[in-house]
């Protein structure tokens, strides 16, 4: 269920937030629309009477960095705007999943980035080594985890097998 008072504080997308100039003019602009809508939830909650003028009254207070409202206002939206930039971009994402069995063919290679029939306390064993038989895979036992893009929300449409999926070969009698 959607929250009807939290849709309306995310007026932005964070692509649009980010793709906004970084300029005094586009700050002022927020700015502007965070007071109006700060003005019109305090009336909303009977903060504070309803009328058009309180609204404008208010609207310019916000605005206004000569008086105390405004002032601390300003300092504060002026941090949460460049902060908002610099978080909001997307970062590194984590899938679980199965591998791709039927463009594998059910096959395991010797040298699988996928997929491991080396087994461990957990059921998962991702060290490298030489001797991760090959062959016909009979059954998953724990999926792979995909990691896409990196930690500065770059490369997001690549990805990496951070953890192989553990599979049970055909005649393995594990």
């Amino acid at each position: 269920m959607t929250n009807e008072n939290a849709a309306k504080w995310r007026s932005l997308t964070v692509r649009q937030f980010i793709k906004m100039a970084d300029d005094e003019q586009t700050d002022k602009h927020l700015c502007r629309q965070f007071a109006q809508e700060f003005a019109g939830f305090l009336v909303e909650k009977n903060v504070v009477p309803g009328d058009e003028g309180t609204l404008d009254q208010l609207t310019r207070a916000a605005m206004n960095s000569n008086e105390d409202f405004g002032k601390h206002l300003a300092v504060v939206l002026s941090r949460a705007i460049h902060f908002s930039r610099l978080i909001a971009g997307e970062r590194a994402g984590f899938e679980v999943r199965g591998p791709p069995l039927t463009a594998m063919q059910f096959r395991k290679s010797e040298d699988d980035t996928m997929v491991t029939a080396k087994g461990g306390d957990i059921g998962v064993n991702d060290v490298d080594g030489d001797d991760d038989p090959e062959g016909e895979i009979k059954l998953i036992g724990s999926p792979m985890l995909v990691k896409f893009g990196n930690g500065s929300g770059q490369n997001l449409d690549q990805e990496m097998v951070l953890v192989r999926a553990f599979a049970f070969l055909v005649g393995d009698r594990s």
